[in-house]
C-alpha cells in the first residue's frame, strides 16, 4: 500500500476477495455437509465487516500515536478497546507463527541467491521450451494475458457467446450482477475520453503552461489555481449530457432486482440520470453529485454550486476556503465506500465490464476478484486486462451500446430497454444518439475545451492580484469558452512532470495536426 493511501483518515482492511479465499479454505465440504452459497456469502460479509471494524480502530490508534505504520500492538489494542480481549492471545500466537514462517522463507531466498543456481544460471538447468520469454511492455498499464484455449469448456456458460450469457442470466435462481464501467460507456453521449492519443484531453492539456497534463485534477494545484478546473467543470457539470443505452441497461438490471452493485470510474452522474439507484452506485473517483469545502469539509448547497459553475465563478465556503466537487483528485485517496463494497465482486454471479481500459488501479483489479467459474463479460473496443483468460470470459468487441443491445436482444429485453431509455432522454435525443450524432468523432470539442482552460490560465495570471470577485467567489472571466469535456480523473498519485512551454490556441491546433512532439506520455 502506498504512503498516500496510508495517511490521514484512511481506512485499512483486507481485500474482500482475499477474505473469500480464506473462508473457502477454512470451510471445505466435510463429512458430506456442504455450505449453502447464501450462508457462505453471509459469512464472508460478516468477516469483511469485522476486519474493517478492527482495521479502522487500529488506524485511529496509530494516528493518535502519530505513527505512520500500523503495528501488531495497534491491532491488539483495537481488539481490547472493542471488547474482544479474549482474542488477543490467539492473535499473538498466530502472529508469532507467521513471523517464523517468514523467517524460513527469507532463509531459503538467501540460500538460493547465494547459490550457483541463482537466476542467471538457472536457465542453463531448464529446457529452453520451459523458460518464459521476455514479457512485452503492457499498454496503458494493462496486464498482458493469453486468451483461454478454445478447447477449454466453460464452467457456468454453455458457450462463450452473448446468447449463452443471456441463457445463464435468465436461468434460476435470479442472478446477482455486478457492473464495472469506464469512459467508453459515455462517449455516445458526446463526452470525450481522457486518454486517447492526440484527441484525448490529457494530450491536449499537455501543450499548455501546466506543471503536467493532469494538474487540472491535482489537489495541490487546485489550491493555488482553481480556475482551470472550473473551466472544465462548466462543461462537465450534470445536465449537459444524456444517458446512453448502456446506462439504461444498467438501470434495467436494477429495476429487475439483479444489480448487486455498479462500480464506475466516471464522474458525469449519467448512471443516476438513467435511473440507477444511488445506493447501488460506487463512484470510485467521486462525482459532481455533492461538493464540500476543501478545508473545513462543510457541505456546499447544490443550487449555489450550480449557479457558480454555470456563471463561470469559483465557489468559496463561508470560511473563505475553496469549494470542490467530491471528485477524487490526484493526491487524494479513494473513498472508503469503494473498499467497503468490493466484496460484491467476489460474491457476484456474473460481472459485466463496459468501456474501460482497466489501466488504473485499484479499479483495474476488480475483475480479478470475480470467483473462478463465474462469467466475466467485456463490452469494449478492444480486449483489455486479463479478460478472456478464463474459461467463462466473454469478449464482445465493439461499442458499449451495440453490445448491450445485442445482450438485451438475447435476453428478450430489447423493447423494455428502448422504452426505458427513450423515456429518460426523449425521442429527439434517442434518435440523435442512434444516428451516431452524439458521439465525438473528431478532436474539435477537446481542442475547444483545452482552449477554454488556456483562457482560464491567462485570466488567472492577469487577475491574480485583484483578489476575490463579489459574493465570495472568484470570477473566471469572459475568455473561458463553452465546450464539451471528458469524464473522470483516474488515479490518486501524481508524478512531477516538467513544465511545458505555453502555446497559443492556434499553436494547439497546429501541434495537433502535425503530431506535436510535446504530447505527454501519461503514466498512471
Amino acid at each position: 500500500m502506498s504512503d498516500h493511501e496510508f495517511g490521514g483518515n484512511d481506512d485499512l482492511s483486507l481485500p474482500k476477495a482475499t477474505v473469500q479465499k480464506i473462508v473457502g479454505e477454512i470451510l471445505p465440504p466435510q463429512g458430506g455437509v456442504a455450505f449453502a452459497k447464501e450462508a457462505r456469502d453471509l459469512l464472508i460479509e460478516c468477516c469483511v465487516e469485522f476486519i474493517t471494524l478492527i482495521s479502522s480502530e487500529a488506524n485511529e490508534i496509530s494516528e493518535k500515536e502519530a505513527k505512520k505504520t500500523i503495528a501488531c500492538d495497534h491491532i491488539t489494542k483495537a481488539l481490547e478497546q472493542l471488547g474482544f480481549s479474549d482474542y488477543v492471545p490467539a492473535v499473538l500466537e498466530a502472529a508469532a507463527e507467521h513471523k517464523e514462517v517468514q523467517k524460513g522463507r527469507e532463509k531459503k531466498a538467501d540460500k538460493f541467491a547465494n547459490s550457483e543456481d541463482s537466476a542467471p544460471n538457472l536457465s542453463a538447468l531448464v529446457p529452453s521450451a520451459l523458460v518464459p520469454s521476455a514479457r512485452p511492455a503492457s499498454t496503458m498499464g494493462q496486464e498482458e494475458s493469453m486468451p483461454v484455449d478454445e478447447s477449454v469448456s466453460p464452467q457456468s456458460l454453455s458457450a462463450r457467446t452473448l446468447k449463452a450469457v443471456a441463457s445463464y442470466i435468465n436461468s434460476p435462481p435470479r442472478k446477482r450482477v455486478v457492473v464495472l464501467t469506464g469512459a467508453g460507456i459515455s462517449t455516445a453521449a458526446g463526452i470525450p475520453d481522457f486518454r486517447s492519443p492526440k484527441t484525448g484531453l490529457y494530450s491536449n492539456l499537455a501543450r499548455l503552461d501546466l506543471p503536467h497534463a493532469e494538474a487540472v485534477f491535482d489537489i495541490s494545484y487546485f489550491r493555488q489555481r482553481p480556475e482551470p478546473f472550473y473551466a472544465l467543470a462548466k462543461e462537465l457539470y450534470p445536465g449537459k449530457f444524456h444517458p446512453t443505452v448502456s446506462h439504461a441497461f444498467i438501470a434495467l438490471l436494477a429495476k429487475k432486482g439483479m444489480l448487486q452493485m455498479l462500480f464506475t470510474q466516471n464522474i458525469d452522474c449519467l448512471e443516476r440520470a438513467a435511473g440507477v439507484p444511488a445506493d447501488k452506485i460506487v463512484e470510485a473517483h467521486g462525482s459532481f453529485a455533492t461538493q464540500r469545502c476543501i478545508d473545513c469539509k462543510e457541505t456546499f448547497p447544490d443550487d449555489e454550486m450550480k449557479e457558480c459553475v454555470v456563471d463561470g465563478k469559483v465557489p468559496r465556503c463561508g470560511c473563505g476556503a475553496l469549494v470542490k466537487p467530491d471528485i477524487i483528485f490526484f493526491g487524494e485517496s479513494l473513498p472508503r465506500h469503494f473498499d467497503k463494497n468490493t466484496f460484491h465482486v467476489a460474491t457476484a454471479d456474473i460481472v459485466l465490464i463496459l468501456g474501460t481500459s482497466l489501466s488504473v488501479y485499484p479499479f483495474a483489479g476488480l475483475p480479478e476478484m470475480t470467483t473462478e467459474g463465474k462469467p466475466r463479460v467485456l463490452f469494449n473496443m478492444e480486449r483489455v486486462g486479463r479478460i478472456g483468460s478464463r474459461a467463462d470470459d466473454v469478449v464482445e468487441i465493439g461499442s458499449c451500446d451495440d453490445g448491450t443491445r445485442k445482450l438485451a436482444d438475447a435476453l428478450g429485453w430489447r423493447e423494455e430497454l428502448e422504452g426505458l431509455w427513450r423515456g429518460v432522454v426523449g425521442e429527439e435525443e434517442a434518435e440523435r444518439q442512434t444516428r451516431g450524432e452524439g458521439a465525438v468523432e473528431d478532436d474539435a470539442e477537446v481542442l475547444r475545451l483545452a482552449e477554454g482552460v488556456e483562457a482560464a490560465l491567462h485570466f488567472g495570471e492577469d487577475e491574480s492580484d485583484e483578489g476575490e470577485g463579489k459574493d465570495g467567489v472568484d470570477e473566471l472571466g469572459e475568455g473561458v469558452e463553452s465546450s464539451k469535456s471528458a469524464n473522470g480523473a483516474e488515479e490518486r498519485t501524481v508524478e512531477e512532470k516538467p513544465i511545458h512551454r505555453k502555446q497559443s490556441s492556434s499553436s494547439l491546433r497546429h501541434g495537433q495536426a502535425e503530431g506535436d512532439k510535446a504530447e505527454a506520455e501519461i503514466e498512471r
